[in-house]
């Protein structure tokens, strides 16, 4: 499509013809005269597998003549030189978004004589270096849609500073995804942020499990969620949806430094990304013992968190893991534990065991089903109060 443009780019710019306007029926008609989409496609695709430009000038004397090279010469920049038509940016393969411009502009004339100046131009400006262009330009554009996602369901507790870290790290993330495993390459993660399903391997979901079979489970809620599972809603999670933790091993060796003695409440915070302030009420944090998760899981109740499961932010992230914002390192698993029955139990119940004993806990609890039944299995819950 660009080289019948820029063909009809030339012939116009040759014979004088300042009404004229090239047609490209790819960029007209398929992107509907979306000339920034486009223009991101073209350098996925043109500028990376390079190309072959007709010169006006050489093809009226009989020797229609194309250059093809490692050096990108941009159809724009001949077109500057000879034609009407103008792209904003000119690229070469170096990536360096002035070289190609710089040295369209420097040749006088469309000619194969002026072509051979270009490209002696741009090896002046910068040694051209075979990179993947292609690839960073399309995840730049499967970026955008994800970023776009986040900002239409952005929740209202998201202030600025926390949209500009997820922005900033978003790629961070994508790739960490890949690192671990969660999804094939970057774009997959970009994807299914988007549609806001993630859908991963059944070996991958077997290795997130690992952790929580091996030590059990984890959720840190402040006295707010707790009481309002006791009062409000009777259950320890959403219901057939579940509960969000993660693994117990991870909140252990993140929660607790060296020494042994519990993380401050602000660092707490920042590991389980959640609003500044979260925790002033009290952190409490309830622990499903490994033999709850393995009981649970036989019945086929733990499973990944979506980005349409009830409950999940605009903050959940493909790969199953956690967003920490820029503390990558404090990223954690995350899968949904089936709730729990606590129906029979009231918040001072809770409240008044852990002043008593130091926690509350329930042996072989009832849980709920995806399908809203209840069952009972093995295994140990327990509630206690974490920092002061």
């Amino acid at each position: 499509a660009d080289a019948i443009e820029g063909t009809q780019d030339i012939y116009y710019g040759s014979t004088g013809d300042i009404d004229s306007t090239a047609v490209n029926g790819i960029k007209d008609d398929l992107f509907q005269g979306n000339e920034d989409a486009y223009y991101l496609t073209e350098s996925a695709f043109a500028f990376a597998a390079s190309a072959m430009i007709p010169i006006g000038q050489a093809s009226a004397a009989g020797n229609l003549t194309f250059r093809s090279g490692a050096t990108i010469i941009a159809k724009e920049g001949i077109s500057t030189a000879a034609g009407a038509g103008a792209q904003k940016v000119t690229t070469d393969l170096t990536g360096n978004q002035t070289a190609g411009m710089l040295a369209g502009m420097a040749a006088s004339a469309a000619t194969a004589k002026g072509l051979n100046g270009i490209e002696a131009g741009a090896k002046k400006l910068e040694k051209p270096k075979l990179v993947d262009v292609g690839a960073g330009i399309e995840n730049r554009g499967l970026t955008n849609s994800a970023l776009n996602k986040f900002e239409e369901i952005r929740e209202n507790w998201i202030d600025d500073s926390k949209a500009a870290q997820f922005r900033d790290t978003l790629n961070q993330y994508a790739q960490q995804s890949v690192d671990i495993g969660a999804c094939a390459t970057k774009d997959k993660f970009y994807q299914m942020y988007a549609n806001r399903m993630y859908h991963y391997t059944d070996e991958y979901i077997e290795q997130l499990k690992s952790p929580y079979l091996d030590s059990g489970a984890s959720s840190v809620v402040n006295r707010r969620d707790l009481e309002n599972a006791f009062t409000r809603f009777e259950t320890i999670g959403r219901g057939e949806y579940g509960n969000f933790t993660t693994s117990m091993m991870e909140d252990k060796r993140l929660l607790y430094n060296e020494s042994g003695e519990l993380v401050g409440k602000s660092m707490i915070e920042t590991i389980k990304g959640v609003d500044p302030g979260k925790y002033d009420s009290g952190a409490f944090q309830y622990c499903y013992d490994s033999e709850f998760v393995k009981s649970a899981d036989k019945l086929g109740l733990v499973n990944v968190v979506n980005g349409n499961t009830p409950g999940a932010s605009s903050l959940n992230i493909p790969g199953g893991k956690t967003w920490a914002g820029y503390e990558i390192n404090y990223s954690e698993t995350e899968m949904l534990m089936p709730s729990i029955d606590v129906s029979v139990y009231s918040s001072s119940d809770v409240m008044d065991a852990i002043e008593k004993y130091g926690y509350f806990e329930i042996k072989n609890p009832v849980v709920i089903c995806q399908d809203g039944t209840q069952q009972k299995i093995n295994g140990t819950f327990r509630i206690e109060q974490i920092g002061e």
